[in-house]
């Protein structure tokens, strides 16, 4: 626990949301400790359970089934919950990339200004306003966002400006996710599209000025449209004016971010890339266990696959010694009394 302690110290310091705050305070108070420990404690027993078979063959009474797989395909199960809880893990502590894109005047630098609850970005009627990018930290239902408002995508003889279109398209290649802003009023253009065929990245359609009303207020992508788009991932009505539309946008994001990945979770998650190897590798050891056992190779073979786990489990949370074995055996068995 005290190698897990300053790494959790490290994450709290490090979070950018409650939610990663939280995460990384679990493991302080020893949620992953208290986890490995457990699965620490099947292997110990597993192991006492092979040493009394090699050791009293003598006592039938005391070796009549001693080597059970059933410990150790719960410790498997479990650290490959935890192997898996890697990603997810990582992804509250590093955060995603997520960048506004869209033609001038589609709302980025609202939408920008809104989310951060600052007037961060200049907002003006005055296409071409923004000509660099500026980028902040925001929190997208828990998740952590580098957030991103780039210069709007259109052709023009402005050097500067020109410049600035080429940084959005470069932003826009690194992302987690592109946030397509089109303005409800005006419609998507074939200029959009075109843009949104090349996006190699999860695109979700923003709509915006949704509060605006009227023949031309459009707040859905034709089916035709839609097919041209490769990674379009869906679309969301947004008004950045009166705040509407996003809890809709941040659990978009958030599903988009998390898809495949096991994040919601009540029981313990890893907090480092070390960590994440040293489980890997028990993991490893164990799988080899089980197939030496179902092999029938002799005991001494998966006594060692299950010493090796072990170590690599104390990487995270400390050696387990002989005498830990010992204690189980004789907790658990009747020998050498």
């Amino acid at each position: 626990m005290k190698i897990i302690m300053p790494e959790a110290v490290k994450e709290i310091i490090d979070s950018h949301t409650d939610a990663s705050r939280g995460r990384a305070t679990g493991r302080l108070a020893g949620s992953l400790y208290e986890e490995i420990d457990s699965i620490k404690k099947l292997i110990v027993d597993t192991l006492a359970a092979i040493e009394v078979e090699i050791e009293y063959p003598e006592d039938e009474e005391t070796i009549a089934d001693a080597f059970d797989s059933s410990d150790i395909k719960a410790a498997r199960d479990r650290l490959s919950e935890l192997v898996d809880s890697w990603k997810g893990e990582k992804l509250y502590q590093d955060g995603a990339r997520v960048v506004l894109c869209g033609r001038t005047n589609a709302g980025k630098s609202s939408l920008f200004n809104a989310i951060l609850k600052e007037e961060r970005a200049i907002v003006s009627d005055i296409e071409g306003t923004t000509r660099d990018f500026l980028e902040s930290w925001a929190s997208f239902d828990g998740i952590p966002v580098r957030l991103f408002d780039t210069a709007g995508l259109r052709e023009t003889e402005d050097v500067i400006e020109a410049q600035g279109v080429e940084i959005t398209k470069n932003l826009s290649t690194d992302a987690d996710v592109v946030l397509y802003l089109v303005d409800s009023n005006t419609g998507i253009s074939e200029e959009d599209v075109m843009f949104l065929e090349k996006c190699q990245e999860p695109v979700l359609l923003v709509w915006t000025k949704s509060d605006v009303t009227g023949e031309k207020a459009e707040h859905k992508l034709d089916e035709s449209v839609e097919k041209r788009i490769p990674n379009f991932r869906g679309q969301v009505s947004i008004s950045s004016k009166k705040g509407s539309g996003f809890d809709a946008l941040y659990k978009a994001v958030k599903s988009i971010l998390t898809s495949g990945l096991s994040t919601e979770r009540t029981q313990a998650g890893l907090g480092s890339e070390r960590q994440k190897e040293a489980v890997a590798e028990a993991l490893e050891c164990v799988e080899h266990a089980l197939l030496s056992a179902a092999d029938n190779y002799t005991l001494d073979a998966v006594v060692q696959d299950l010493e090796d786990c072990l170590d690599a489990l104390g990487v995270v949370t400390g050696d387990v010694t002989p005498d830990d074995v010992l204690g189980s055996i004789f907790a658990n068995f009747c020998v050498g009394k």
